[in-house]
């Protein structure tokens, strides 16, 4: 099960998820994100450290949320905990270059840039 939890910062907000990131969690997060975010949201910031599994559902819900949050002209940034199951998963996708992805969400909060690339 999938524990979530919102927090407003001004224009950006951060989601912080924990547990498995499947077809469940899929089901529960499609209204979560988008429809809790206000107008003035500029930046979404998925805080993804304590996810202990991601399927390809749950690959599919970054995909759609990146592409609904660009046409929102709302910036996504991940946050992966190094060597986690969600990074491999991304890296074997090859879908970690579609993300802007950092280590601490205090780096997503206040770089510009993202720590280097995933490794392949």
């Amino acid at each position: 099960m999938l524990d979530t939890r919102l927090f407003q910062g001004g224009r950006t907000w951060l989601l912080r998820l924990q547990g498995a990131l499947d077809a469940e969690a899929e089901r529960a997060l499609q209204c979560l994100a988008i429809g809790d975010l206000p107008a003035e949201c500029r930046r979404l910031i998925v805080d993804c450290r304590q996810v202990e599994y991601i399927d390809t559902q749950g690959v599919r819900w970054l995909l759609r949320l990146r592409d609904a949050l660009a046409a929102q002209c709302v910036d996504l940034r991940l946050v992966i905990r190094e060597g986690s199951r969600v990074e491999r998963n991304l890296r074997l996708l090859a879908l970690a270059n579609l993300f802007p992805i950092f280590h601490s969400p205090l780096d997503a909060w206040r770089k510009r840039t993202p720590s280097a690339p995933l490794a392949a």
